[in-house]
């Protein structure tokens, strides 16, 4: 249950989502708005997913869906940004 988890910090959220805005910024660069925003978010939840999987054999990390979730908004807003950038020139 992403956002649920007491041991989740509004550093670390804001940080996740801070680190893929340049993500779903580069991957935007497609044609087509919904084409761009649907395809940053499909690739951000793709490998901050496997981020988190790799983490199941780990010993001291622990994989979370709020590390997915904010992975996956961070792209959505970078999308956004070059998708209205886009519109504006």
């Amino acid at each position: 249950m992403p956002f649920g988890d007491p041991a989740d910090k509004l550093r670390d959220v804001g940080a996740n989502v801070l680190l893929f805005v340049p993500f779903g910024y580069s991957i935007a660069g497609r044609k087509g708005a919904l084409a761009a925003l649907a395809l940053s978010v499909a690739a951000a939840a793709l490998v901050s997913g496997a981020a988190e999987a790799t983490q199941l054999f780990s010993t001291r990390r622990y994989p979370s869906a709020t590390d997915i979730a904010s992975g996956v908004l961070g792209a959505a807003g970078g999308a956004a940004l070059r998708i209205v950038s886009r519109r504006v020139d």
